[in-house]
């Protein structure tokens, strides 16, 4: 088995500048049949928004049997930082909100996509807004995330509603 990993950028395609060849183990995980820890490490380049991971099987020769493979535990572990991703000027506010707006400004003052999510992740409100303001008047009192895209780049800040 043989397993590697890319980023990608927000259409899929290999991140503009990442660094070639994509981060992967220097050789083919050696035959077994017990399990084997593998760590791989890498870094996101700035235009990345996806990391890809492929797990693939290969035979030895063209008269070899294929064989199965399992994979189990697989984690990412990583540090996100977001500082060249960052929507410049991104304001919410009132925090803690009260009344039914909660207004949403930055420098570029384009259409922002919002999605509000509760703290058990389901999401409870996506909307797409021309201005600043997103109606919240459906929320219960609580803590919420909410995830600002705009101009492909995306923000997420903790939402108290009172």
């Amino acid at each position: 088995m043989r397993h590697w990993g890319s980023f990608r950028d927000a259409a899929g395609a290999l991140a503009a500048d990442q660094q070639l060849p994509e981060f992967q183990p220097s050789e083919y995980n050696a035959n077994t049949t017990g399990w084997q820890f593998v760590t791989v490490t890498g870094v996101a380049p700035a235009t990345a928004t996806l990391l890809r991971v492929d797990f693939r099987v290969f035979r030895e020769s063209a008269d070899a049997q294929g064989g199965t493979v399992y994979v189990d535990n697989a984690s990412v572990e990583g540090q996100l930082s977001v500082k060249q991703n960052a929507i410049a000027g991104l304001k919410i506010y009132p925090n803690p909100v009260s009344g039914n707006n909660l207004n949403i400004s930055t420098t570029a003052n384009s259409t922002k996509n919002v999605v509000i999510f509760d703290v058990l992740g389901k999401q409870v409100i996506s909307t797409k807004i021309e201005g600043e303001t997103v109606n919240v008047s459906a929320l219960k009192s609580g803590v919420y995330i909410v995830k600002v895209t705009e101009e492909g780049k995306t923000a997420t800040r903790k939402l108290v509603v009172k």
